[in-house]
């Protein structure tokens, strides 16, 4: 079984002070924290505000298997668990898992190593054939870690589940870039040797979804 990264969004409630010592949502966050980390299966954690919508977290978990997320999940403790999560939430937790590759992705997602990360979700119709994409992916890669300055780290790779879109189903790719900042990012954006290699990216997307988040690893 392959090591896995869930990816959790979640929209926090208004009155959710995750960041501040002492209050009663922080409480219930660095308990629910806790209790992710006590499972059999979990190897860390990393979790975030969107620099563009403060009110969504981003939490990514990484476990030495999808399977190990869903024993927990089937546990007498989850619920529970569920339970005081909605305590902080405006809405259901959105989950789905990735197998990222390098894994674990702290390199890229992780503040101590790259202080903003981009976050890009890519969404291709199911008929899909990834081959074109596989191919092009690397060169990307490489031109990007070649030419792009103040680029960190990179973990990426292909979703597990179908996921969700305007009514229909879609399978995924997911992808974690850290930079120095998000100017380097947007800047890099302008640059020939982005233009030039991104087309076979792109090419069969359904929708490309991207955000940066400052993630701190537990």
């Amino acid at each position: 079984m392959a090591p896995a990264t869930e990816i959790a969004t979640l929209s926090v409630t208004g009155a959710a002070s995750l960041e501040k010592e002492g209050s009663p949502s922080y409480n219930i966050w660095h308990e629910l924290l806790d209790t992710i980390a006590s499972q059999d299966g979990y190897q860390r954690a990393y979790w975030g505000r969107r620099i563009e919508d403060q009110s969504v977290v981003s939490l990514l978990i990484d476990w030495d298997s999808v399977e190990a997320h869903k024993a927990f999940v089937a546990s007498r403790e989850y619920a529970p668990f569920s339970t005081k999560f909605g305590e902080i939430l405006e809405s259901p937790a959105q989950i789905h898992h990735a197998n990222l590759d390098p894994h674990p992705p702290a390199p890229a997602v992780s503040s101590l190593r790259s202080p903003v990360t981009e976050c890009l979700t890519l969404y291709f119709p199911t008929s899909f054939d990834r081959s074109g994409f596989n191919s092009s992916w690397p060169i990307f890669k490489k031109t990007l870690e070649e030419k792009a300055d103040g680029f960190r780290a990179v973990s990426a790779g292909w979703v597990v589940e179908e996921l969700e879109l305007d009514g229909g189903k879609y399978q995924a790719w997911a992808g974690f870039l850290g930079w120095d900042s998000v100017d380097a990012h947007m800047k890099y954006r302008e640059t020939e040797a982005f233009k030039g290699t991104i087309g076979g990216l792109r090419e069969g997307t359904k929708a490309i979804k991207a955000y940066h988040a400052i993630f701190e690893e537990k």
